[in-house]
């Protein structure tokens, strides 16, 4: 069982709460702290624990919740994940979601288009490497 660390705002309901997995770890945000982690470059997820659903490469589990309460379980790169939490996702990949997954916050209507344009990408900073984030810990 992953070991949980919870970086979400205090008093945030849980079922607010976005849950990206590791393998060995869950952390357990709220929508602010993960467009907070992306604007630091997903520091916490350097070990991939499964595959991505929608490019094969290194991803990690995300979990949501949809429009009925129910949790999604999404696997994303870091990559795939940056793009989600900034309102950067391909057409293609939005279709793909879509497609598997129907509907939920993270891609509804006042994000994308219906052809799955980005109506409101965020700006942030480009994402460094896995390579990148770790040889900046070791200098910390």
């Amino acid at each position: 069982m992953p070991r949980l660390v919870n970086l979400a705002s205090p008093g945030v309901p849980y079922d607010l709460y976005i849950e990206v997995e590791t393998g060995t770890i869950c952390y357990h945000f709220c929508p602010n702290t993960i467009t907070v982690e992306a604007f630091k470059g997903l520091p916490h997820l350097t070990q991939p624990g499964t595959t991505s659903e929608l490019s094969g490469q290194p991803g990690f589990f995300y979990r949501t919740a949809n429009y009925d309460g129910k949790t999604l379980t999404l696997r994303l790169s870091r990559e795939e994940i940056y793009r989600l939490v900034s309102r950067s996702l391909t057409p293609d990949e939005v279709r793909k979601i879509l497609d598997t997954h129907g509907l939920f916050h993270e891609i509804h209507g006042d994000f994308y288009e219906d052809d799955g344009t980005a109506r409101q990408p965020k700006e942030l900073p480009p994402l460094p490497s896995i390579e990148q984030l770790l040889a900046n810990q070791g200098q910390s």
